[in-house]
């Protein structure tokens, strides 16, 4: 394994800490003493760039690793995308052998023809040998980024090949809606959902976005994706949309014409984006929408309640301020026996007749609650600060 740290040109960018990180898995920089090569980069300023590929030729000298050119092509996907002009169109890295245009090859448990082949400079190539990038059309769908693909003499042998290896027979990714039963939410657990479908401009980039929004950790909502695939907005997603209630979400993508008059008739808003952090915090306002902001409480005083006065057709509670302070604006929790009997906000704090903004510690205070008047002498008073929760930047 070689560690390409990247990014170093930032400001904050700490490369110790990745290293201390990367220890927990094992894997020790050999300036600690370890045997794995990492070398600090930027790849915006083209920093240690040329110590990176050297390190990766030594290393490969040093283990002897060697391609056949002459054996059948095998590879991985790097990218993948829906190309208006070539149908599915990959990006693979070639491994070993040497992919040919006309190679049958067996992608994601499904089977396709090279049709053709451009390479990393942009020309057209009949031939691409092992450490290659180029990229390839001809294929049935899109498939999912980090699938291997192998070439074979015929259509045939990749038949019996994917039939011996029953776990290739798997759905790809496609442009064909499907549900996915890992998103559905039992009745108990009393969460609204919001439905999102995602067309991207390229596989990789909806499976990362999908990813970013399945770990929006919310207690009342969750994130229902129906799918996420490359390519243009289509009448199907825009219908599906509509049935299913969905956000149809566009990132880098178009529509098709017939699918953007199809939305202004079913009433459907595709909504579109180039950076993909708009994308999120538009994910953010529904949830918003949904539940109000989201606030984390930041602990900021304690009092405990010395009597209880009647005021009016209500009660105030006589306080004493035993740790940090009580303030006008706090957000309380009322503890007795252990058990929080209200949660709110204070409508009035008084010291001594006045009306106050804050009350510090080793100090009394009148505190009064128009939604709460069920005071019990000892009950103990929890002041916090509402901090707006950060959005995951993901």
């Amino acid at each position: 394994i070689i560690v390409a740290i990247n990014k170093i040109d930032k400001e904050d960018a700490d490369v110790e800490n990745i290293k201390e990180e990367l220890a927990k898995y094992n894997l020790i920089s050999e300036d600690w003493g370890g045997e794995t090569v990492m070398i600090p980069i930027s790849a915006m300023k083209g920093t240690n760039i040329d110590t990176l590929l050297e390190m990766i030729l030594l290393l490969s000298d040093m283990m002897n690793l060697k391609a056949d050119p002459d054996a059948l092509s095998e590879g991985m996907i790097i990218e993948s995308n829906l190309d208006r002009a070539k149908g599915p169109v990959a990006s693979v890295l070639v491994q070993n052998g040497t992919l040919r245009i006309g190679n049958i090859i067996q992608v994601g448990g499904s089977i396709a023809k090279v049709r053709g082949m451009i390479n990393s400079v942009g020309d057209n190539i009949k031939e691409a040998g092992p450490s290659s990038p180029v990229l390839i059309w001809g294929l049935s769908r899109v498939p999912a980024v980090g699938d291997t693909f192998t070439s074979f003499k015929d259509e045939k042998d990749a038949k019996l090949f994917i039939t011996a290896h029953s776990s290739l027979q798997k759905t790809s990714i496609s442009s064909i809606p499907q549900l996915s039963e890992n998103y559905a939410v039992s009745d108990s657990e009393n969460k609204s959902r919001i439905n999102v479908i995602i067309k991207t401009d390229t596989q990789g980039s909806a499976e990362a976005i999908a990813t970013s929004l399945n770990k929006i950790n919310d207690s009342k909502v969750q994130i229902r994706i129906l799918y996420s695939c490359a390519g243009e907005i289509t009448e199907t997603d825009v219908e599906f949309a509509s049935t299913s209630s969905a956000a149809l979400l566009a990132f880098n993508t178009t529509a098709a014409s017939g699918a953007t008059k199809s939305a202004k008739t079913l009433g459907v808003t595709i909504k579109e984006f180039n950076v993909i952090y708009d994308l999120f915090d538009f994910i953010h306002s529904l949830i918003d929408s949904l539940v109000g902001p989201q606030y984390e409480e930041r602990f900021i005083g304690m009092a405990s309640v010395k009597t209880v006065f009647p005021l009016a057709k209500s009660f105030v509670a006589g306080s004493f301020v035993m740790e940090g302070k009580i303030t006008k604006s706090s957000f309380i929790h009322v503890v007795r026996d252990n058990d929080i009997v209200y949660k709110g906000s204070i409508d009035s704090l008084k010291k001594i007749k006045e009306n106050v903004l804050e009350v510090v510690e080793d100090s009394e205070c009148g505190i009064f609650v128009a939604e709460f008047d069920s005071w019990k002498q000892g009950d103990t008073i929890k002041a916090f600060e509402l901090i707006p929760k950060k959005k995951s930047t993901f």
